[in-house]
């Protein structure tokens, strides 16, 4: 169970620290000029540049992971719930990637991946209600 809980944490600092690396220059710059991003990539998308991205993917993914994390570290009852919502936001970001973006990136199955890690971890530290 100790390694189910040390990977689900390790698996989080990861996400979350690099989607703060990946999301804070799209705030930054939505041009996506830091990032090296074409604008034209957002084609097919309802957004005209990368702020509202670079925002989810810092706060939703990046800012949730950690805090996700700190709650496991602090054994926060909820942490179970919080690890399974953040595979799901990732889970979910992947996807909408795929339906937009019209580059693919080994990236987008390993987060993949990764977000189904997550939501399996959390589910497998839920614990037995002792209530009746």
């Amino acid at each position: 169970m100790k390694s189910i809980y040390i990977s689900g944490i390790v698996l989080l600092v990861i996400t979350g620290a690099l989607a703060l690396l990946g999301g804070i220059p799209m705030i930054l710059d939505p041009s996506g000029g830091l990032n090296q991003l074409p604008v034209a990539w957002l084609k097919a998308s309802p957004l005209p540049n990368y702020l509202i991205p670079g925002l989810f993917l810092s706060l939703a993914i990046g800012v949730f992971s950690l805090l996700t994390a700190l709650a496991s570290l602090l054994h926060y009852r909820k942490y179970p719930y919080m690890t399974m919502a953040a595979g799901g936001i990732l889970i979910v970001w992947i996807s909408v990637q795929l339906l937009i973006i019209p580059v693919f990136s080994l990236l987008q199955p390993l987060f993949m991946l990764i977000g189904a890690c997550l939501l399996l971890l959390g589910v497998l530290q839920i614990r037995p209600s002792t209530h009746g």
